[in-house]
Formats: structure tokens, sequence, C-alpha cells
């Protein structure tokens, strides 16, 4: 089913529902959740599908939260179904919602995206905790892990050998581009090279990490091509949802981070990975790095977003005045930037502006990775005017 205008797009909407694993898996949790006496607050109600199911799991009051364009489907389907003196359609973003009486018992959300922590959600989950919910409120989900795991994809590398070869003609600094990016696709269990290896759980409502590094046993020889991120989430005690390579497929499927040039490895080795997403909400700010033993390969998103002509529009766009995005937290100093664009662009990376800023102000920023965060941040703002 094809989908073109985001979340509001009622394909979109139709997607998801029809994702069974995920709706069902929900619809489970929500059931072994809510009782007569829970208030349950749903956060991004969108098509309304998790606030109706805990509304049928009997919650005396629901809380169904949407600030996106959205909500005339929310309002149709709560018509439609016949819960509009359970549930109470509340407009707007979370930081603003007004008080709940009564307070929320329950905190629902689907949230969880290719890459689980997505769409703000420990923020998110943190604000409802302690601004809106009564005390020790229950959370679906309530927490989750990654899982990585190598793999030869040879769908990958038959793109790249077309790449290289379209009736004759290269297209290498594409590919070169395209292969420092995150992609999604669905990963078969047949194609992993390695073990998974999960890290600890992670608290939907607590600090999220920043970092992950894992080590994983290669089970056989091959030339690895692409690091396979998925994840398992704990929507009620004994109910899971996951997306690992041979989990039920979901609309999820698996975020794959290319490596280039493939790393031969062999059976008995242990590989290390170490994921830095950076911009939670952005695959674009994702950088990991395989290592077996002396030999490492890595990527960094960063330095494939823009160049050329791309970066002299931003550059001219950076004129405006940009509002901070929510999902950014470095401090933004707009002209250093300015001026490290006024340099010229051609070829230019992020990495490469973001040490231009280190040079001339080197008090600025506390690394490097701090001053590209600042970069994406402040491009994903200009692109967004």
């Amino acid at each position: 089913m094809a989908t073109l205008f985001g979340y509001s797009d009622p394909a979109t909407q139709a997607w998801m529902i029809l994702d069974a694993v995920r709706t069902d898996a929900y619809a489970e949790a929500i059931a072994a959740t809510v009782g007569p006496d829970d208030v349950v607050l749903d956060i991004g109600s969108g098509s309304g599908v998790l606030a109706l199911l805990a509304a049928k799991a009997g919650a005396k009051k629901v809380y169904a939260l949407e600030m996106g364009s959205a909500k005339h489907l929310l309002r149709a389907h709560v018509q439609e179904n016949g819960w509009a003196d359970v549930i109470e359609i509340v407009e707007g973003n979370l930081r603003d919602a007004p008080p709940m009486d009564p307070k929320p018992t329950v905190i629902l959300a689907e949230m969880l995206g290719h890459f689980a922590p997505q769409e703000r959600m420990h923020a998110l989950y943190a604000i409802a905790r302690d601004r809106l919910a009564a005390p020790g409120a229950r959370m679906i989900p309530g927490r989750y892990r990654l899982s990585f795991g190598l793999a030869h994809l040879e769908s990958l590398q038959a793109d790249v050998d077309r790449l290289h070869d379209v009736h004759g003609v290269r297209f290498g600094y594409l590919t070169d581009r395209l292969l420092a990016r995150p992609t999604l696709t669905r990963v078969s269990a047949d194609a992993m090279v390695s073990g998974e290896a999960g890290t600890e759980w992670v608290a939907c409502d607590g600090p999220r990490p920043t970092t992950y590094e894992v080590s994983v046993p290669v089970v056989r020889s091959a030339p690895v091509n692409a690091i396979v991120v998925s994840w398992e989430a704990e929507l009620a005690p004994g109910v899971m949802l996951g997306t690992r390579p041979g989990d039920p497929v979901t609309h999820w499927v698996q975020l794959v981070l290319p490596l280039h040039p493939a790393l031969e490895v062999h059976e008995g080795e242990r590989a290390q990975i170490v994921f830095n997403p950076r911009i939670l909400t952005d695959r674009g700010s994702y950088a990991w790095r395989l290592r077996v033993g002396d030999r490492d390969v890595g990527g960094d998103a960063m330095n494939s977003m823009v160049g050329g002509n791309d970066l002299a529009t931003v550059a001219a766009r950076m004129g405006l005045t940009l509002k901070q995005p929510e999902r950014f937290d470095a401090t933004v100093d707009l002209e250093a930037w300015r001026a490290a664009l006024a340099e010229g662009v051609e070829g230019v990376t992020i990495s490469d502006l973001a040490q231009r800023v280190l040079d001339a102000q080197p008090g600025r920023f506390a690394s490097l990775d701090d001053a590209r965060q600042c970069a994406m941040g402040l491009l994903r703002a200009a692109e967004a005017l």
C-alpha cells in the first residue's frame, strides 16, 4: 500500500493497522494491562486504533492526544465505534496539554519506529509521567532493547555492481554516498553471518543511551557488507514485539548499516560493533563501526547527506532566522556556520564544515561530533523552512 503524505495520510495509517503482528501484539498488551478502573493516555493517537482498543478493554476514560493532521481520522473513528463518551480527544502538543482529571494510570504509545527509540519516545514518556500521569502509571511499552548482527546482503552487492556498470557508465561517487547511508530492508535469517547480540533493557521513560557497543560471534565465513539493527520491546509482562531477522515480518523490517568495502570475516572470530545514533529521529545522523581483530570498517551518514549545490542552497537559507528543532539539543551559533559555509561548499561534507568551525573557534564545541550534530540540526531546520 503506497504512502505519500506521512502520518496524516490515510494510506499510512491503514498500512500500520494492517500490520497484524504489530496490531495484534498491542491488542494483547492492552487487554492484559487495562481494567475498568484505569485511565489511559494515548500519545500520538493517529487513527485512534490504540485508544479504541483501550476503550474496548474496559478503560473508564481514554485521553487520545494528537497534534498532527490525522485528527480527522481519530474523530471519525471514535464516532464510528460509539466511544465518544469514553474517549476524549486532546489536540496539541504533549508539553502544552492541560492537566488531566482523572489522571492517567496507563501511558500508551506506539513510537517504536524502524529504530526502536523513535519520535522522541524517551522525552515524551518522561513528560507524560511527570506532568500528567498518576504516580506509578504503567507504560505500554515499558522497555526495549536493540539487537545487532552481521550480514552478507546479496541485494546490496547487486545494487553496487549495477551502479558500477550501467550500460558501460560508472556511478562511483553516487555509490559511495549511498553506502554511507542507513537503509531499511527485510533481512532474512539466512543472510546473517553472525549471531546476534542484544543490549541491556532500556526503560522507555528513562535516559536514552547515546552509544551502543556489542560483541557478536561470526558463525560462517563470508564478506560482511552490512550491520543489521533490530529491536525487541516488552509491551506488557509476557507480551513481546520484535523485528529481528527470523521474527514474524512487520512493516518496520530491519535497519541496515552498510559496510563499504565489505569486510571478510571467518567462522569463530568475534566482531565488535559500535553504533552512535546521535540524533535518534534522524537516520542521517547515525555513525557505526565494525572491528574484527585489527581490521575495521564503518560509516558516517553525516558525510553522505549534502555537498556542492545542496550546501550552497542551505547556505543561502541560513540567512533566514531558523527556529531550533526540538529534537536538537546543542547550542546553535548561526554566525559560525554561515562563516564556514561562506568559504565554499563544492564537494564539502558536514565533517569538513564542522572542522572549519572547530579550527576557527575551538572553544565553541567540545568535539568534532558535537559540531557535526549542530550542523545536522541547522541543515534540517533549513530544509524545513
